[in-house]
C-alpha cells in the first residue's frame, strides 16, 4: 500500500515525508493512562508528551496510519487496543502535522505494520495548536478536551 521508506546505512528509517502519506491521511495517536493529565484548574486533557520526540536515533515520535489499518480490515479501535496500556486513541490529518512543519513517514515494524513517525514537530507551542486540532478515535471518556483552548 504504501511505499517502501528511506533508509540509512545501517538500514534504520530515515525521516522523511512519505509521498505515499496524503494530506487527507488520518494519522493515529495512541493513548496510554501516562498520558493522561489533570491541570491545577481541573482540566483532565492529553499531555504534550504524547508528541514527545523519542529517544531513538532520529527523535521521531510514533504514529499509526488509519489507511494501512483499515486496509487490513480493522478498526482503530480493535488494532489500537492490542497494544498494551492504551486507553485510547486521538486522530488529526496529515496536512495538520504538516503545516507545523513536521514529516510524517512511514516506518512498519515487525509488530506494528501500521506504524509510522512524525520528526521534526518542534516547539511546545506547536505541539499544543496540533493537539487542539485532534480529535477523539475511541475511549478517553474522561477527558474533558483533547487539549484547552488558548486564553484570549
Amino acid at each position: 500500500m504504501l511505499g517502501d521508506p528511506p533508509r540509512d546505512n545501517d538500514g534504520v528509517v530515515v525521516p522523511h515525508d512519505h509521498a505515499d502519506i496524503s494530506d487527507d491521511d488520518v494519522i493515529i495517536k495512541r493513548v496510554s493512562p501516562n498520558d493522561i493529565h489533570t491541570g491545577q484548574d481541573g482540566i483532565i486533557r492529553i499531555a504534550t508528551t504524547l508528541f514527545g520526540a523519542s529517544s531513538d536515533k532520529y527523535s521521531g515520535s510514533s504514529i499509526n496510519i488509519a489507511k494501512i489499518i483499515e486496509a487490513n480490515g480493522l478498526t482503530i479501535e480493535a488494532y489500537c487496543s492490542q497494544f498494551p496500556n492504551v486507553v485510547g486513541a486521538i486522530s488529526v490529518p496529515a496536512s495538520s502535522i504538516r503545516k507545523h512543519g513536521a514529516k510524517v513517514g512511514f516506518e512498519p515494524l515487525e509488530n506494528d505494520r501500521a506504524h509510522g513517525e512524525i520528526w521534526d514537530l518542534k516547539g511546545k507551542s506547536n505541539i499544543k495548536d496540533l493537539m487542539r486540532e485532534c480529535r477523539i478515535e475511541f475511549g478517553l471518556e474522561n477527558l474533558t478536551c483533547i487539549y484547552p483552548a488558548k486564553k484570549d
